[in-house]
């Protein structure tokens, strides 16, 4: 079974690269083959990157955050336990602050205190690290490529992936969100247009029937 990790990447120079080169030293102790792109579009398309990336042999796939630590034990255990549906190697998310996350860089430890956001199990998003079989991947067709920037493409690729393939498992874990500026509620800035109509686009997927889900699958 060839297991690969996709992970799309941009960097700004500072924070955000910052935040990766731990998370690419953390991924390089896997035994499953690393791959890190971007797809060069304008903006940084997250969804258009992973189906850049996914087009090469592979059995299972982790998808991968730039900017995200899982445990590798639950990495690997999630290859292992992987499908139908997609799998996540964590239940529990914690976001670091700018603070924190130095204090991580140092330590490689979730400090006691500086945390931007908590989610628990049942409050947490659809995107993060997760496995996927390739016969999901096909089903789906990969990520929508209407998507660009990033928001909400998480979300219709799970809603794609639970009707039409299987619903998702989460192993016990947590997953650490490294800290890195986010994009401004400026509607001059393109991240900012992006995901509003983003926002939109995985609303009208949400309404979507089965039916009427496969056939704008079927489309792409």
């Amino acid at each position: 079974m060839r297991t690969v990790v996709l992970v799309p990447f941009r960097g700004d120079g500072g924070w955000r690269d910052r935040a990766f080169e731990h998370v690419h030293r953390h991924l390089q102790q896997l035994p499953f083959e690393l791959v890190v792109g971007d797809s060069g579009d304008v903006p940084f398309s997250f969804g258009r990157t992973f189906n850049m990336l996914a087009d090469r042999p592979w059995d299972v796939a982790v998808l991968h955050d730039a900017d995200s630590i899982v445990p590798l034990e639950n990495i690997v255990a999630a290859v292992d336990q992987v499908g139908p549906g997609i799998t996540y190697p964590w239940n529990r998310l914690i976001g670091l602050t700018r603070q924190a996350s130095k204090v991580w860089f140092r330590t490689g430890q979730i400090p006691d205190s500086g945390f931007r956001r908590q989610r628990p199990p049942g409050r947490i998003p659809q995107g993060g690290p997760r496995v996927v079989t390739r016969d999901l991947w096909e089903t789906v067709k990969g990520f929508d490529p209407r998507f660009v920037g990033w928001g909400g493409e998480d979300d219709v690729f799970a809603r794609c992936a639970e009707i039409l393939v299987a619903g998702p498992k989460r192993l016990d874990g947590t997953l650490v969100e490294l800290w890195h500026p986010k994009q401004e509620n400026n509607p001059d800035d393109p991240y900012y247009r992006a995901r509003e109509r983003n926002r939109r686009m995985a609303m009208e997927v949400r309404r979507m029937s089965p039916d009427e889900l496969r056939a704008c699958v079927e489309q792409r």
